[in-house]
């Protein structure tokens, strides 16, 4: 049976020209590599850390700084089809959806957020200071990666389930709002 890998997809053509990086577990040290023309696959013993894709701009422009947030379709099915033809590894582009949350109570030092409905979360929180109930934040799920490539597990206590990861500024009055993807709000907007 052959494994199946979810990575998150990374580029930054200023730093590191026309190079897409496939993140799978940055957790892990590389101990060895494997290459195929432009595509060079990252291994910790016999696992599947990262993928590095050289020379992307020859299939594929990107304008893009960072994390991809939310791959479409067709370009999960291209990398997804590349790095199999190339290391027979199975590996899916996957989402890192940031929602809109609002922060309902703070209680004992803990902070209860909520997506829409009646349910409260437990979320974590790092680097934000000012936070108080009615705030309306941006917040990621436990087992999703972050822009900085980390998983937001690594910053939440086994009671939390979402890691709140910035303020919304953007003047938001009504939580109709609340659950949605923030990108996809951007794109409304």
């Amino acid at each position: 049976m052959s494994r199946e890998f979810q990575g998150s997809l990374f580029y930054n053509f200023p730093s590191f020209q026309d190079t897409l990086f496939i993140i799978i577990d940055n957790s892990k040290m590389m101990t060895s590599f494997r290459r195929s023309g432009d595509v060079v696959g990252i291994y910790f013993h016999d696992e599947l850390i990262g993928v590095n894709i050289f020379n992307s701009n020859s299939f594929l422009k990107f304008r893009l700084d960072g994390l991809l947030h939310n791959p479409n379709r067709p370009l999960v099915e291209l990398i997804g089809n590349i790095i199999y033809n190339s290391l027979k590894e199975k590996v899916t582009i996957v989402s890192s959806p940031v929602f809109l949350a609002k922060i309902s109570y703070i209680e004992d030092g803990k902070i209860f957020i909520e997506l829409g409905g009646n349910k409260t979360y437990q979320a974590g929180c790092r680097d934000i200071n000012e936070l108080s109930a009615g705030s309306y934040v941006l917040a990621s799920e436990k087992g999703t990666r972050l822009d900085d490539g980390n998983m937001a597990d690594d910053y939440l206590l086994s009671d939390e389930e979402y890691l709140i990861v910035g303020l919304e500024e953007s003047g938001i009055d009504d939580g109709s709002y609340l659950g949605q993807q923030a990108y996809d709000l951007k794109k409304q907007k």
